[in-house]
């Protein structure tokens, strides 16, 4: 917790979470991986959605 996500981008009710890894020198795939992870259950624990119709 306590770190929050570059950007989030919805398009057809589907939320697209984007990290940028600015300053990182270099691309670990499984640490990107494991950050979005955590990013996506943060908003699903800390932020209310909306009602579905």
């Amino acid at each position: 917790m306590g770190k929050r996500v570059d950007n989030i981008v919805i398009i057809n009710n589907v939320a697209y979470i984007i990290e940028f890894g600015v300053g990182d020198g270099g691309y670990e795939e499984e640490q990107a991986i494991e950050q979005v992870i955590d990013y996506t259950i943060d908003l699903k624990n800390f932020h209310e959605g909306r009602p579905q119709n």
